[in-house]
């Protein structure tokens, strides 16, 4: 995002429609035109641990493509969903715990989808990263042989 001379301007090519730039300036900002819905697996609502919000699978899917290959991919999807589960999962674990359990990147993999940055559990609350002086290397060391 870039605002200059008055003028928000957007570049949606680097957008991963997280939705925060509408969280935090709901009044300056709303949602596309874009119609899509996101899926999510492996919600729950247990007694002990409190509940839990679904991992996101896929972040944005657009539901004005051409029905057939929709329903092709999301079978297909779900098949190596059941089948995942079926080969990996214990008696009565749900498959939200099963890929907490053998691990996200282990999942996306065998089901065929590649790890996407909105694809994060738990996002930073703040976005800045900060070094500490002697995690930077100084430029006059930097051209020192070690």
């Amino acid at each position: 995002m870039d605002y200059t001379d008055g003028k928000l301007t957007i570049d949606d090519s680097n957008c991963v429609k997280c939705m925060h730039c509408i969280n935090s300036m709901p009044k300056a900002l709303r949602p596309g035109l874009e119609k899509g819905a996101q899926i999510r697996i492996g919600a729950k609502v247990p007694m002990v641990q409190g509940p839990r919000l679904g991992f996101i699978l896929i972040p944005f899917y657009d539901v004005n493509k051409d029905k057939e290959e929709d329903y092709a991919f999301l079978k297909d999807l779900i098949q190596k969903i059941w089948d995942f589960w079926d080969e990996y999962g214990t008696n009565r674990e749900r498959v939200g715990e099963l890929i907490q359990r053998v691990g996200v990147g282990n999942f996306l993999e065998a089901i065929g989808l590649d790890p996407l940055p909105e694809m994060v559990e738990y996002p930073r609350a703040n976005p800045f990263i900060k070094f500490e002086e002697y995690l930077v290397p100084d430029d006059e060391e930097e051209g020192k042989e070690g």
